[in-house]
């Protein structure tokens, strides 16, 4: 089943902000403040796509609960809730396909990847960033990508004379 959402225009919709409550403290049937794990509180970062991910992608983030798939011309996030995957495509209509991406603010932790016995495809020391930008992803516009307060947040940076009206998103969610 594919649900379509009609297309929405950059001042339509400015930030795209990704929220997940894994990471704030809940009350347990006892009435008792929960603690989350120090690894929900961890800050989203992005790191290349070095083959741990679909090809499609050039990087790829992960926040609380969340996993964000990035290209030059479609964003894919896929949530979790309670083991079943829901995945969001934010498709950027007449997006450059030849944008150029790039990831900046590396970070000093590092990720690995070892699954299966065939080394060929394991990965390890994939270097964290704090965020990826696309240029000139549109005449005059680029779009970056960062993590605020564990929430995922995307900015249009549009030039001075460049058509914001040009941005245009689809969205489609597939369960």
């Amino acid at each position: 089943m594919r649900l379509r959402a009609s297309s929405i225009g950059l001042f339509g919709l400015c930030i795209l902000t990704i929220t997940s409550n894994i990471a704030t403290p809940r009350i347990s049937p006892d009435n008792k403040p929960s603690v989350p794990p120090k690894w929900a509180l961890a800050p989203i970062l992005f790191e290349p796509n070095v083959g741990q991910a679909s090809s499609r992608a050039r990087f790829l983030g992960r926040g609380t609960g969340y996993t964000v798939l990035l290209s030059e011309t479609e964003v894919t996030y896929i949530f979790r809730n309670n083991g079943l995957p829901l995945r969001i495509d934010m498709k950027l209509i007449g997006a450059r396909e030849s944008s150029s991406m790039s990831a900046s603010d590396i970070q000093k932790s590092v990720s690995n990847y070892f699954v299966g016995s065939d080394q060929r495809r394991w990965h390890s020391r994939v270097p964290n960033y704090a965020s990826v930008s696309t240029q000139n992803i549109y005449n005059g516009i680029n779009l970056s990508f960062y993590g605020s307060n564990r929430e995922l947040e995307h900015d249009f940076q549009v030039a001075p004379g460049a058509d914001p009206g040009k941005s245009r998103f689809d969205f489609v969610t597939l369960p």
